[in-house]
This record gives structure tokens, C-alpha cells and sequence, in this order.
């Protein structure tokens, strides 16, 4: 039996849980607080701007107004001309002048001096507090009583109450079943009794959870740190994955073989072509290595022939000029 289910037949309300309507239902903030007091001061200042009557009339048990007649005039040309505006109608120009501010601008002389904003380096009294920041001068004029804003509920402190008030709860039931008479029936007194012992071992369980809780908190981070893959769960082959996935790693196995294949006779391809052209390209260097071989013997042969025949006419002129000078000096003597 939980500590929740035994608590509801003492108390009536039981133990709600963190997200109860019973707990949230009451506010620590009470009912007259600040909201209350400055919706009451809005609604009062709204009722006696529209009805001046009223607000000067000392039968209704109020105070003095806070407004004076010229600030009535205003705010009841201002409220007349949000209506006109609404409306999409012009304003006239009485109304026009009436809505503008009612006393004159102070000179600048005015202001005191600590209001003034000082330079950044400028040393600072030490005791003296920091001024409050200055607010516009339309501001200053337009806002006659202050309005303070409505303070937020603080979630930390609300839980703390909650826990508080369940501790109390808790308390309020052991002293009820340790208070039990003795004229209890059987199955009573027993469920009385595991829910004492349930309620007095609450704290122990929140420690004996909070100490699990820090613990697993740093196997796990030690533990996914050294290993990514400890928390993911494997996922189950059925038979008929199993066959589709043998089938499409042979299909993988299969087109693998065939691109290594494909790929080698490429490769052999390549070095029988690479043979062809080196064969190929010495044939054709070795050819015309002979040819060129043969020409050069060509001119030689040719060189050496026309320079034989030179040299031989050569040598029949010149034996064809001893002649003739020999018939010459013959015929001299």
C-alpha cells in the first residue's frame, strides 16, 4: 500500500500528487495584496475622473479627490477625444488645446544638481546612494498617483510551501495511526499498520531514490563516455531479413567480382597495348635509322664518284696541255 492511498482515510484529502489540483488551487499571495490595492486606487482614480460630481460630494463616505478642477477638465477632453479618435471623427480645436499639458515647463535651472547625470569617471561618495533614474518630464506631469506593479508568484517557494504542507499532512496521519484504539478490527488494524510503516520509511525512500538517482547519473555519463553504443538497443533479425540481407550482400559480393575482373582486364588490356606501341614506335625509329643510313651512303657513293671523274678530267687536261706543249716547243726548234 503507498503512503498516498492510506493518508486519504484519516486526513479526507490523501496525499494529491505534484501536479494536483488541491495544491495549486491555494496562493500564497493573500487576497489583499498589492494587486488588489492598486486595481482598487485604478478603479476609484477612473470613477471619480468620469464623475466629478460624485468624487466632490462628501455624502459617499470618500476622501478628497486627488484631482484638481483643471486635471478633471483634461482627463475629460482626453477621454472624449479617445472616443472621437475611435470613431475615425476630426478633433476640434477646443478640445485640441484642452488635452495638452496644464502647467508650463520648469527651466533646466530648476533641476537639482544630484538629479544630473555625473561623468563616467567621476569619483562617487561612498556613503552616498545612487540617484534614481531621472523620468521624462511628460511622464512626471501625465502620472499623478504612482501605480505599483503586481509582484510575481515565486515557483521555488511555492514548491517549498507545497513540500511543507505535505510534511505536515504526513505528520498530522503517523500521530492519527499511532493514536489508533484498540477496539480496531483485523484487516483494519493490519492495513493501518503497513501504512505507518510505509509512511515512516517516505524518507528513506527519497534519499535511498536520490542516491540511485546521482549514482546512475554518473555510470551512465562514465559509461556512454567510454562506450556510445551501451544504451542502444540491438534490433532483432527476423528470418526473412535475414534472407534478404544474405541475398543482397551476395549481390554485393557478386558486382565487387565483377568490377575486380573488369578492372584487371583493363589493366592487361593497357600493358598489351602499352607493348604494341612500344613495338611499334622502334620499329618506325629503326626504320628510319636505315634509311636515313642509306642516304648518307648514297652521298658518299655519289661524292666519291663525282670527285673520281673530276680528278681524272683533271688529269687528261693536264696531259693534253703537256702535249700541246710539247708540239709547241718541238716546232720552235
Amino acid at each position: 500500500m503507498s503512503p498516498g492511498k492510506g493518508s486519504g482515510k484519516g486526513s479526507g484529502s490523501g496525499y494529491p500528487s505534484p501536479l494536483g489540483g488541491s495544491e495549486h488551487s491555494s496562493s500564497p499571495v493573500p487576497s489583499n495584496g498589492p494587486s488588489g490595492s492598486g486595481s482598487g486606487s485604478a478603479s476609484g482614480a477612473s470613477g471619480s475622473a468620469l464623475d466629478g460630481s460624485a468624487s466632490d460630494s462628501p455624502a459617499l463616505g470618500r476622501g478628497p479627490s486627488p484631482f484638481n478642477a483643471a486635471q478633471l477638465h483634461q482627463l475629460r477632453a482626453q477621454i472624449m477625444a479617445y472616443k472621437l479618435l475611435a470613431r475615425g471623427q476630426p478633433l476640434p480645436e477646443h478640445l485640441q488645446e484642452s488635452e495638452g499639458p496644464t502647467c508650463p515647463l520648469p527651466d533646466p535651472q530648476e533641476f537639482p544638481p544630484e538629479c544630473r547625470d555625473s561623468p563616467p569617471g567621476a569619483p562617487r561618495n561612498p556613503g552616498q546612494k545612487p540617484a534614481p533614474p531621472a523620468l521624462p518630464l511628460h511622464a512626471k506631469q501625465n502620472r499623478i498617483t504612482p501605480i505599483q506593479k503586481p509582484r510575481g508568484l515565486d515557483p521555488v517557494e511555492i514548491l517549498q510551501e507545497r513540500e511543507y504542507r505535505l510534511q505536515a499532512r504526513i505528520a498530522h496521519r503517523i500521530q492519527e495511526l499511532e493514536n489508533l484504539p484498540g477496539s480496531l478490527a483485523g484487516d483494519l488494524r493490519t492495513k493501518a499498520t503497513i501504512e505507518l510503516k510505509a509512511l515512516r520509511l517516505l524518507n528513506f525512500q527519497r534519499q535511498l531514490r536520490q542516491e540511485v538517482v546521482v549514482c546512475m547519473r554518473r555510470d551512465t555519463a562514465l559509461e556512454t563516455a567510454l562506450n556510445a553504443k551501451a544504451y542502444k538497443r540491438s534490433k532483432r533479425q527476423s528470418l526473412r531479413e535475414a534472407r534478404i540481407t544474405e541475398k543482397l550482400e551476395k549481390q554485393q559480393k557478386i558486382e565487387q567480382e565483377r568490377k575486380r575482373r573488369q578492372k584487371h582486364q583493363e589493366y592487361l588490356n593497357s600493358i598489351l597495348q602499352h607493348a604494341k606501341d612500344f613495338k611499334e614506335y622502334h620499329r618506325s625509329v629503326s626504320g628510319k635509322i636505315q634509311k636515313l643510313t642509306k642516304a648518307v651512303a648514297t652521298y658518299h657513293a655519289n661524292t666519291e664518284r663525282e670527285q673520281k671523274k673530276e680528278n681524272e678530267r683533271i688529269e687528261k687536261e693536264r696531259m693534253r696541255r703537256l702535249m700541246a706543249e710539247d708540239e709547241e716547243v718541238r716546232m720552235k726548234k
